[in-house]
């Protein structure tokens, strides 16, 4: 391998201190890796990104100066700007340059909420399950489901952190509306009639394209909602690798598990003090195995697919069922040790690609 090889952290983040030190913790390790196989890192912003010359402004960890510079654009880019960023088109242009010229960006673009579930739906993996989703039309789509299951979930397509995601109970003639983070980040429940309910999803639900989910069958802890999210990444030989399987809590009566929605991470050791050994050996057999052939699946369509986190929910009887994909995943869920292994195989991968 070349001992110049640059790997590109593509980052809103100022990662580097006025002594020319990298002060993100999680960079520090990667920047560990990339010097044990003699490799360094540019973090850059997408913003400074030139077409015309094909260079970004940014710092690379084996140059002293904290100041900024200007450098090539490298041949493999870990594309590590926040979701609400790139779902936006922060990094688009750099994108769109990278496929003309055949840079690797990873990850790829992968499908949407929507686009997941007609994937799963029409080529199933052993042992998950999809729960019934629909893309929602118009609100006789949200009548149909409310009628068909009682009780649903509506999330935007292209959401994310459990921001706008209802819980909508029927009960009698009312529905129970509640939502974990509403409008401003904060919390709103309500009952309403028939005919507030059409209101409301006028209001609040029409102007983006949202899904309507049936409710799944979760475990509970102590009356509070579970599911999991399982992180995997690529390795230096493009092979899955297991980084974490986290147990997520929602708040009593909450809609999400997510952390900023009032969710609680467990540990698997912890998850012990509320379910057997055996019960939890087992929820992380099937975890493993159902992650690991999707993951296999959708690498075989998105070559450069090399991180996921997957929200799977497990029923009673051990089911395990599909709740979302995220192909940029939150660190804030993995334990140090997971981010370190994690900041190990990502600058692995890089290299993998450049093969």
């Amino acid at each position: 391998m070349n001992p110049a090889t640059t790997i590109g952290i593509a980052t809103t983040l100022r990662v580097m201190n006025h002594q020319g030190r990298i002060t993100v913790p999680f960079y520090q390790w990667m920047n560990q890796r990339a010097s044990q196989v003699g490799a360094r890192l540019l973090f850059f912003d997408p913003k400074s990104f030139r077409r015309q010359d094909a260079t970004v402004v940014g710092w690379r960890s084996d140059v002293s100066d904290h100041k900024l510079a200007t450098f090539r654009l490298p041949s493999v880019i870990y594309d590590n700007v926040f979701v609400h960023l790139a779902v936006n088109g922060y990094v688009q242009p750099l994108r769109s340059y990278a496929k003309e010229h055949g840079l690797l960006v990873f990850n790829p673009i992968m499908p949407g909420k929507a686009a997941m579930q007609r994937i799963l739906m029409q080529n199933p993996i052993a042992g998950l399950k999809v729960p019934d989703t629909k893309v929602i039309r118009d609100y006789s789509t949200l009548q149909t489901m409310l009628q068909k299951h009682g009780t649903v979930y509506v999330k935007p397509s292209g959401g994310y952190g459990g921001r706008m995601v209802f819980r909508i109970a029927q009960k009698h003639r009312l529905y129970h509306v509640r939502c974990d983070r509403f409008v401003h980040g904060g919390k709103m429940e309500s009952m309403l009639r028939e005919h507030e309910l059409a209101s409301f999803y006028q209001r609040f639900l029409a102007r983006h394209v949202q899904l309507v989910q049936e409710e799944i069958p979760r475990l509970m802890i102590a009356e509070r909602n579970m599911d999991f999210r399982v992180v995997l990444c690529r390795d230096g030989q493009g092979q899955w690798k297991m980084i974490g399987i986290i147990p997520k809590l929602a708040a009593k009566d909450g809609v999400v598990t997510n952390l900023v929605g009032g969710g609680e991470r467990l540990t698997l050791s912890k998850l012990q003090d509320y379910l057997s050994t055996q019960k939890v050996e087992m929820i992380t057999r099937h975890l493993k195995a159902t992650s690991l052939a999707l993951s296999n699946r959708l690498r075989s369509e998105y070559p450069l697919f090399g991180l996921v986190g997957y929200d799977l929910g497990v029923s009673p009887e051990g089911q395990v069922w599909f709740i979302e994909m995220n192909p940029k995943p939150a660190r804030s869920l993995l334990y140090a040790s997971m981010k370190e292994e994690l900041a190990k195989y990502l600058v692995d991968y890089a290299l993998f690609l450049l093969r």
